[in-house]
């Protein structure tokens, strides 16, 4: 039986007013991947540019691609009523503050890899989620609760994006793999070889 993302969750995550938000950031970073896959599937066409360098450097120091910064603005842009208070991304000098009710804070790479896109091979998006601790929305407080120790994470996980789009996901409950098929995340089927 072919199990949704949607429904996944709904029966691990708990129902309280964190749960809805950790529910609704992953279904909106879902949703930004369809449009990230899609984005990466263009490349390479006459009119498509989007491999190319723009002449800025990362965070992290890398220089970015026009994808780079699409894919980023596409992650923002999906976030709109998810409960987060922050987002921090390589694309970005310094937090997005976002909601001052929000309860989570999310780091993400939005395109881990973009040096290999004109080569054809896999990219990905890398994102944690971490719970707000802090009362005062502001830039120094918020930067300390992205800054907690990875056993405090929500969630985390990444997308592949290549022959198929891909999401490996944990919630806490051990890893789950979902594919990107006809519009939903399907959790995979796991068959051990012997």
């Amino acid at each position: 039986m072919s199990v949704s993302l949607a429904h996944y969750l709904q029966q691990y995550v708990e129902p309280n007013k964190t749960g809805i938000a950790l529910t609704n950031t992953i279904l909106s970073l879902c949703n930004a991947s369809k449009l990230i896959a899609e984005a990466l599937s263009e490349n390479g066409l006459s009119d498509s540019k989007l491999g190319i360098h723009v002449g800025e450097i990362n965070a992290d120091g890398d220089s970015q691609k026009a994808l780079d910064i699409i894919a980023d603005r596409t992650i923002i842009e999906s976030f709109t009523n998810a409960g987060i208070a922050a987002y921090f991304s390589e694309e970005q000098d310094t937090a997005l503050l976002l909601d001052p009710d929000g309860q989570l804070i999310v780091c993400v790479d939005p395109l881990d890899g973009s040096s290999n896109i004109d080569n054809n091979l896999s990219v990905g998006t890398i994102f944690s989620i971490l719970p707000r601790k802090s009362e005062i929305f502001e830039p120094e407080y918020v930067l300390l609760d992205a800054l907690q120790p990875g056993v405090n994470q929500l969630s985390s996980g990444f997308f592949v994006y290549g022959p198929q789009t891909s999401l490996i996901l944990t919630i806490g409950r051990g890893v789950a793999s979902f594919i990107l098929k006809q519009g939903e995340f399907i959790q995979m089927d796991w068959e051990p070889s012997i």
